[in-house]
């Protein structure tokens, strides 16, 4: 009977060794810890929206006119701008002025009263109504077009400031490289072509 048990024994003793050879199951690499979710007041805001650039600002001066020359210390400038703006304004008064009175004049030569007479300064000394009509259209024509330089002008002076306020942030010290240089230019149906290459480096400030 001993003898039974023992050879029991020794045939379940290999599976037992196994069973607590077995090593542990390991945790699921997939899972997740899950993080505390933090609350509002300790959550980051987000940033401030940036401020204007400095063209932006430039053109908000500019506005004024002069202004975006103010803005970007080309004070020289100021005098060009209002001097231009001077010049067309003038021209827009001179011939509206001269349009008024012609059409003045050519409305009283064609109004069919004989008692209304052309008084104009200018207007009166010519003498058919025709030359009259094509006088006011003229000086009707010139006044338009000052007005679309006035206009222009205008435009141009802010444009000026915010391509100014753009090329402020280049360098523009000595350092700038203007290189001319032999190249080849590749063509796909010919031999290539010897040329010249004209490079010019700018620096933008950091």
């Amino acid at each position: 009977m001993n003898r039974r048990l023992l050879l029991v024994l020794v045939c379940l003793l290999p599976g037992l060794r196994a069973v607590a050879q077995q090593p542990a199951a390991a945790p699921d690499s997939a899972a997740v810890r899950a993080l505390p979710v933090a609350p509002d007041s300790a959550r980051p805001t987000p940033a401030d929206p940036p401020g204007l650039s400095r063209p932006a600002k430039a053109a908000l001066w500019g506005l004024l006119p002069g202004g975006g020359q103010v803005y970007n210390r080309d004070y020289w400038k100021v005098p060009l701008v209002y001097a231009a703006l001077g010049g067309v304004g003038y021209s827009v008064l001179f011939n509206h002025q001269r349009y008024q009175e012609f059409a003045e004049g050519y409305r009283l030569r064609t109004d069919g009263d004989d008692a209304t007479t052309d008084a104009g300064l200018r207007s009166a000394a010519f003498s058919t109504d025709d030359n009259v009509k094509r006088a006011r259209e003229f000086y009707r024509r010139n006044r338009d077009l000052s007005i679309i330089g006035a206009v222009a002008v205008y435009g141009l002076s802010i444009a000026e400031a915010v391509v100014d306020a753009h090329l402020a942030t280049f360098d523009v010290n000595d350092d700038l490289s203007l290189r001319l240089a032999p190249t080849v230019v590749p063509h796909p149906t010919a031999p290539p072509t010897p040329a010249l290459s004209l490079t010019l480096s700018l620096n933008r400030i950091r």
